[in-house]
This record gives C-alpha cells, structure tokens and sequence, in this order.
C-alpha cells in the first residue's frame, strides 16, 4: 500500500521544509518492512527520487524515520509504502530546527492511495 499527502511546496509561515519525520507503530501481528521515499517534482517531468529510507517492525514496534529535502527542491512528494492499514503512521514536515511545521503534519486519514509507483520499477536510483 503506497501512500501520500499529495506534492508539497516547501514554504511556510514556519518556516521552509527541509526534512520530512515518519513515525510509524506496527499494530499488527506480523513483522513488516516499511519503506520511505521521497522525490522532487518540476512541472512537466518525471519525479527525482532524493532518497529512501526503510525499517523492519516488530508487532507492538515504534520507530521513526527521516529524510532531507534539498536545498532546490521546490515541491516534493513523501511517498510511505506500508503491508496493510494496521501501521500506524504520522508524517511531519519540519523545518530547519527541526521542528513540526503547523500546515505539514499528516496522520493517517489525511494520507491518500497511490493506484500506482511514481515511476516505473527499475527507473529509480
């Protein structure tokens, strides 16, 4: 299952976004590997992967995971690809001192369902 907030633009009242905080608790009885991928997005391109990060969870685990956004990167897409609707997840957006951006906190009604990976498999660095 892939998941998202949808593309972001990197200025706040708070301050720009320059990295993104994914807090995820398995609630389920199985160990799972989550996977967190971000990319940049241009009009008219396809998205640039900027890095992924990943966790295996226990049942009953918490962990958290981070991923920087780069200094030219406008508008980017935090992607979460979780097993099943039992892993809790929130993201945040957070600024340069690290702190949670008030318009960039997602829990995980406000996710939405990729139909589909960003781009084809095998096209990803």
């Amino acid at each position: 299952m892939l998941l998202t907030p949808g593309p972001i633009n990197k200025d706040y009242t708070d301050g720009e976004l320059t990295n993104w905080h994914l807090e995820a608790l398995n609630n389920s009885e199985n160990t799972v590997n989550i996977y967190f991928s971000l990319y940049a997005l241009s009009p008219m391109q396809q998205p640039i992967p900027l890095g992924t990060t990943s966790t295996t969870l226990e049942p009953g685990v918490y962990t958290f995971l981070n991923l920087l956004v780069l200094p030219l990167s406008e508008h980017t897409i935090p992607v979460i690809e979780i097993p099943s609707d039992e892993i809790l997840v929130t993201l945040y957006g957070r600024n340069d001192s690290f702190q949670e951006i008030t318009g960039a906190i997602f829990n995980r009604s406000n996710l939405i369902q990729l139909s589909k990976p960003l781009l084809p498999v095998g096209t990803e660095v």
